[in-house]
């Protein structure tokens, strides 16, 4: 295949690197440069923050973002957490302005969340800022400050190299060049020389802070993704309290390119941002890439966009986020308090899942308004009624659709005016019948015959039931007789039978 490529779309304003110029923020000692502790490169800059009042911090003056979608990456080190202020008093803030005079600020941390050393915080240049200094018109300086709140006897404030872009592009892998990981991209992302902040290591996986582009979109980049039993976790960039510092898309994985092929085994997907959440995009490449995700966790996570050529195969969702196939296919997985999974107009594309209710909203959303669907083996729990608590919700206002329940009940569901019309069609299979075995099968407690056989010579009877209990007669000359009454056939049933030899019976 091809050898690993990782690279980004990053425009570096400074790395604080050795002839590098600061432009500060506020009165006090001024900032220089740092040998002792830095991040990337081989220093960083420092500075003094000292008060009870004081809001301090430096940056650098140069080209700064302009173009919509882009955030700003800071690298940023507190040394004494305990006397800076709380996020929501602006404890820990990135600058982005016109000058050291006129900037915003975007509270982006504070005292409860500093341990770990070096943070690097995004920021969208265009959201909200928590507070502003003199009447800024651009973006051409961008740093960070701190606000403290007692007295500092030493540099306590570090900034590294300050960034600006949306994300990290890997491409390449596939034998003999190993295929790529989360890992591989997170390791060349922590590279001194690099230090991005877009995915980095962490002591349980890797954390994403930005898009993930898996393949090209093309029709000629060869790119192989495999990877198993690995965690990311998207972090928390927008704090509780202040305004939001991200975009609500700002962070996620896209896979393109019709020569790629990624593979996602027992992958934990978690976030920690409630605005931010998160997603996986299948579905806006020109190119359409081959993926699988099989017995993958996705957990407070935001939305999935599939695709035909993406399959997913006993998953879990958990408070995540709106799932819509595009034509991929749903098979032997669960959802809980989950937002619907919007299938389109293929219903059927889902199979022999689990929905559980977190207590309003709908299981599934679709748009078929015409045909014979086959919807096999799915279950939901805590759903009800025509309205808004309905398992499946038909939105087409017009047409008549059937839809044909095997291997599970009849769901709720409310329609905007579609006729929907639902057969249950569920299988009974009898095994270890006695040769010459005669079946009947009624409908439980009349005397009304489903399915039956005279006489069962291949020890296993199949009946097709639709109907949600039955009663079952076994009756063969030489075996004690067999009733059983009000069998569940909401799902598909497969009954052994232990035919009992009748020693009272004489064929004369």
């Amino acid at each position: 295949m091809a050898a690993q490529s990782i690279t980004t779309d990053q425009t570096t304003m400074t790395t604080f690197e050795a002839g590098a110029t600061s432009t500060d923020f506020g009165g006090g000692q001024g900032s220089g440069a740092e040998t002792d502790f830095y991040i990337q490169g081989s220093q960083c800059f420092s500075r003094k923050v000292s008060g009870t009042t004081a809001v301090v911090g430096f940056g650098v003056t140069g080209t700064g973002p302009t173009v919509a979608g882009q955030h700003v990456y800071v690298w940023v080190i507190n040394q004494t957490p305990g006397l800076v202020n709380a996020t929501t008093a602006g404890g820990v803030r990135v600058a982005i302005g016109s000058s050291g005079n006129a900037y915003d600020m975007f509270y982006v941390n504070g005292s409860e969340d500093l341990i770990g050393g070096w943070k690097c915080y995004p920021v969208n240049w265009q959201a909200t800022p928590d507070a502003s200094a003199g009447n800024p018109n651009n973006t051409n300086v961008v740093g960070a400050l701190l606000s403290t709140n007692g007295s500092v006897n030493r540099n306590n404030l570090g900034i590294d190299a300050i960034r600006y872009g949306t994300g990290i592009d890997a491409t390449g892998g596939g034998s003999p060049d190993p295929d790529l990981t989360f890992a591989d991209i997170a390791d060349e992302d922590s590279l001194v020389g690099n230090q991005w902040g877009i995915l980095q290591p962490t002591p349980s996986g890797v954390a994403l802070q930005g898009e993930l582009r898996i393949g090209a979109d093309d029709a000629s980049t060869a790119t192989t993704f495999n990877d198993t039993d690995a965690v990311l976790t998207k972090p928390n960039n927008n704090p509780s309290g202040v305004n939001v510092n991200t975009t609500s898309t700002f962070s996620g994985i896209t896979l393109q390119g019709s020569l790629t092929d990624a593979t996602f085994t027992g992958c934990l997907f978690l976030s920690l941002d409630t605005h931010d959440t998160g997603y996986i995009d299948a579905s806006s490449a020109t190119n359409a890439a081959t993926a699988s995700f099989d017995l993958c966790t996705f957990l407070d996570w935001g939305t999935f966009d599939g695709r035909s050529t993406v399959t997913l195969d006993g998953c879990a969702f958990k408070n995540s986020g709106v799932v819509t196939t595009n034509g991929s296919t749903i098979a032997n997985s669960s959802f809980i308090n989950c937002s619907p999974v919007d299938v389109g107009t293929a219903l059927g594309d889902v199979s022999n899942t689990d929905f559980t209710s977190g207590g309003t909203g709908h299981a599934i959303t679709t748009s078929v308004n015409s045909g014979t669907v086959s919807f096999n083996g799915n279950s939901f729990t805590g759903y009800s009624g025509t309205g808004a608590n309905a398992a499946i919700n038909f939105t087409a206002t017009t047409g008549s659709v059937t839809v044909n329940v095997s291997g599970g009940s009849i769901p709720s569901f409310q329609t905007a005016g579609v006729s929907v019309t639902f057969a249950l069609s569920n299988s009974l299979t009898l095994t270890g019948l006695k040769t010459n075995t005669e079946v009947r099968v009624y409908q439980a407690g009349t005397t009304t015959e489903l399915a039956g056989e005279e006489n069962n010579t291949t020890g296993t009877f199949n009946a097709s039931i639709s109907v949600s209990a039955v009663d079952i007669v076994i009756f063969n000359l030489e075996y004690i007789a067999i009733r059983l009454t009000n069998v569940d056939t909401t799902s598909n049933r497969t009954i052994p039978i232990q035919q009992q030899e009748d020693r009272q019976y004489e064929n004369p």
